[in-house]
């Protein structure tokens, strides 16, 4: 290569419409590659940019600058994540820029401002092998407890400090922002069966001869118990949670026997107990033959639909095409909409493949992140008892580097928690999986009991295959769905709290039953909001157009956009008045009113408040699993593909409040939540009954929900959508305009309006204010385009960005925020 053709273009992990060229010393020239890490001066400070292309165009306009040098030495992103990026670029209207900064561990990016932690437990001997500006490195960060990477950069020059402290993070040594595994280490105390009890008739034994030591008996019975559900005898328990259960005083004596032993575990590492593999779940007949018709699509079709009804053993389906793709020494990518559902899934899919399952959401720490992305790019195909085979994630394992993608499987593919919202890339992860699948020559299963109009419209034009399961696994009958009337209620003065006398009824003979209840109400909190009794005061948020929601456990007022928060106020501010009193029933309300109702019932809540912390959603869904609660109350968390095998009725508080939501999609998602809610009921001894609560029972679409016609909703819903030009007919692209002045928001909106209507016509409507005017002290009004499917994306895109270009530039206000979302939900 000579001297005239070393320039390399660049991404970084910001904003910019480009990407960026440099020009590169020869001595590197060997040594940069595609998808490498390089430090590049940009904005008069060093950053790590990713190479994206190799060339000897000197770009005119500027002098370029000096690449400063390389992080890498091996590329940490392949030419498939490149081609990704640009697709997800180009598509949902963003940079890739903002790609990057999804895609990769922040570890990755080493951005200059960020914290480094150190591991100070790293044995002598290992530091002793180190090269000497490796150890200087290392025992400078021990002796500055606020480090940052800048402060290294100028300690010790840019050209291998990056490539030094990359190269301690990938050992785990050194991490940003506090996440090493070394400073947050947390060794968690745990029992098990000792070895030579994990037989069934050994332990039948042991148990008989606790008749005198109850405590000891019932530890036993529960260990026994929890180990039978995965067949796993090794399965250990942490003392935290047996302690809990009341059962620790059992463990010393149990220990002393040596019926069971102590030992430590790293927190992290936990999810990892259960890793003992066994046979793969024998199919049905009906689930035979929808795995074999799976097949068959699959050699015409890229993706295939498996429309089954709830309870109908999807998951053991999934299972089999996962164990086929395994023996093909192929990865698989098994996406779930909630990482909530990820704790009964990982059990399942861990019994079966042990530690060829990795887990990847938003909860894990960033080490967490960099050693699964370290792993996956070492991953081996021919080792077929590898780690990192099988990856179960939300939304954002799109991105991680599959070397040998064999299979993808969207569970839950109508949800809109695939579909990412803020920051930018605003992508919808089933379409871009799609995508994926195309880009690695692989296949994609959604599965869903109520798929997405638009995922129907093509299995049924024959874009998609299409497979259905109607019927419960081992023929369980469904749960009976009952329909009772709020208004007539409230008329004859029956209503307790939120609750139907029917409800009430059901939730009691479940009880009388040792049964369980789940309730779902979508909305979190105790009262939707107060107001005063005299005058009609509604306290709003001061950032956003919003009523506050009151938090009885704190006595708040909280806006759930932006945080704000007030105390309950003693008395009107307006009038003075001292009576002011909640309105609507959030879920910390229904809990209080259940409470009230059934005072011996053991009770959980699962919503945003409840699981904020890390495991949360795991210690709530195993509670309930082992029936250490009664009644369930949750948001749409609870509606979501969990399994129950001991609930017998479900209730919908309010039907109202999703069915007449100001949305062309508020029917299609009332029967989904409706019918997965549904499904929670009655899944492993069938019945069950189910009592939708609402104020218009003659609504047609609650006949589609009790008979559970999903074709019939389908039917209904296409044809609203091709007369009013609505997906899958046409493409959307919602252009939001925001500042924190109105008059700018509305003069910058109706320009940009009516220059959009000179491309593309009656195809634009707005600019309207949204639901919410008003979030975070910013004004916004929506401009919604809408155009045919056979209208060029890539031409689209171009006009739109020219345009909003063009305006800016004859605009006094060239700092208004413009958000694209395309395709939004």
């Amino acid at each position: 290569m000579n001297s005239s053709s070393l320039y390399v273009d660049v991404v970084v992990p910001f904003p910019l419409a480009s990407a960026f060229t440099y020009h590169y010393d020869e001595l590197l020239s060997g040594q940069i590659q595609v998808g490498k890490r390089i430090v590049v001066p940009f904005r008069n400070k060093p950053i790590v940019a990713i190479v994206l292309k190799l060339h000897g165009n000197k770009p005119e306009g500027y002098e370029t600058k000096a690449v400063v040098s390389i992080v890498d030495t091996t590329p940490s992103v392949s030419d498939i994540q490149l081609n990704f990026w640009s697709w997800i670029a180009n598509y949902y209207q963003c940079t890739i820029g903002e790609v990057m900064k999804a895609a990769i561990p922040a570890s990755l990016r080493l951005d200059a401002d960020a914290r480094i932690s150190v591991d100070e437990e790293v044995e002598p001997q290992r530091v002793e092998q180190w090269d000497n500006q490796t150890r200087e490195i290392y025992y400078y960060a021990l002796g500055d407890r606020d480090l940052k990477l800048s402060k290294l950069v100028k300690e010790f020059g840019k050209e291998e400090v990056y490539q030094i402290v990359s190269s301690l993070m990938r050992e785990s040594v050194f991490s940003c922002d506090g996440s090493a595994r070394g400073v947050q280490k947390r060794m968690v105390k745990m029992v098990r069966l000792s070895s030579s009890y994990r037989h069934l008739k050994t332990l039948e034994m042991v148990l008989k001869g606790l008749s005198r030591a109850p405590k000891q008996q019932e530890l036993m019975v529960y260990m026994m118990d929890e180990c039978r559900i995965d067949d796993n005898w090794a399965y250990g328990f942490s003392t935290d949670e047996i302690k809990k259960r009341q059962l620790y005083s059992g463990v010393r004596p149990l220990v002393q026997k040596g019926i069971i032993e102590l030992f430590e575990v790293e927190e992290r590492e936990l999810i990892n107990a259960h890793s003992t593999e066994t046979t793969l779940p024998c199919l049905s007949e009906v689930q035979e033959t929808a795995y074999k018709e799976i097949l068959h699509n699959f050699f015409e079709k890229q993706v295939v639909l498996l429309h089954g009804v709830t309870a109908s053993g999807k998951t053991e389906i999934y299972i089999r095409l996962i164990a086929d793709c395994l023996k093909q020494n192929k990865q698989v990518l098994y996406l779930l909409p909630e990482i909530g559902l990820t704790t009964q899934i990982i059990r399942r899919l861990k019994s079966v493949f042990g530690n060829r399952v990795a887990i990847y959401h938003s909860r894990i720490s960033d080490n967490e992140r960099l050693e699964l992305w370290e792993k996956m790019h070492a991953y081996d195909p021919s080792n077929t008892e590898g780690e990192c085979q099988v990856i179960l994630g939300a939304r954002s394992a799109i991105f991680l580097p599959f070397k040998r993608l064999g299979l993808i499987i969207v569970d839950e593919e109508h949800e809109s928690s695939f579909k990412q919202y803020d920051p930018s890339p605003r992508y919808n992860a089933r379409d871009a999986a799609i995508v994926l699948s195309h880009i690695h020559q692989c296949k994609t299963l959604l599965g869903s009991a109520t798929p997405s109009v638009e995922t129907y419209y093509n299995a049924e034009s024959g874009k998609f295959g299409l497979v259905t399961l109607t019927q419960r696994y081992n023929d369980i009958v469904p749960p009976e769905i009952v329909i009772t009337d709020i208004s007539e209620a409230k008329r004859t003065k029956s209503m307790q709290g939120a609750f139907t006398p029917v409800l009430v009824e059901e939730i009691k003979q479940s009880l009388e039953n040792k049964k369980q209840v789940i309730l779902f109400q979508n909305r979190r909190g105790y009262g939707l909001f107060v107001q005063c009794n005299s005058c009609g005061w509604t306290p709003k948020c001061l950032h956003c157009d919003v009523s506050l929601t009151y938090h009885k456990a704190d006595n708040s007022l909280v806006c759930h956009y932006c945080g704000y928060k007030m105390y309950f106020p003693k008395a009107c501010p307006t009038c003075h008045g001292k009576e002011i009193k909640d309105i609507g029933h959030g879920t910390e309300k229904i809990e209080a009113e259940i409470k009230e109702l059934f005072p011996e019932a053991k009770l959980l809540r699962m919503d945003l408040d409840t699981t904020r912390k890390k495991n949360a959603f795991d210690h709530i869904i195993g509670s309930f699993e082992r029936h250490e609660a009664d009644i369930l109350i949750g948001t749409q968390m609870v509606t979501k593909g969990l399994d129950f095998s001991n609930v017998a009725v479900v209730g919908i508080i309010n039907a109202d409040a999703i069915l007449k939501f100001p949305d062309f999609r508020a029917y299609e998602r009332s029967f989904q939540l409706m019918l997965q809610v549904s499904g929670r009921a009655g899944r492993l001894h069938g019945g069950g009954k189910v009592v939708i609560q609402t104020s218009d029972p003659t609504n047609p679409l609650f006949n589609d929900v009790i008979k559970g016609d999903y074709p019939s909703l389908y039917r209904s819903q296409i044809k609203d959508r091709e007369m009013f030009h609505y997906p899958p007919f046409y493409r959307m692209v919602s252009i939001m305009v925001k500042h924190k002045y109105q008059n700018i928001v509305d003069t910058f909106a109706n320009q940009l309006a009516y220059v959009l209507r000179q491309q593309f016509g009656d195809r634009v409507l707005g600019p309207e204010y949204p639901l919410l005017s008003r979030v975070q002290n910013s004004y916004q009004k929506q401009i919604i385009l809408k155009y045919e499917r056979d209208y060029s994306i890539s031409a689209a895109k171009k006009l739109i960005e020219k345009i909003i270009s063009h305006v800016l530039s004859h605009s006094s206000n060239k700092n208004v925020s413009i958000i694209i979302d395309v395709d939004p939900l």
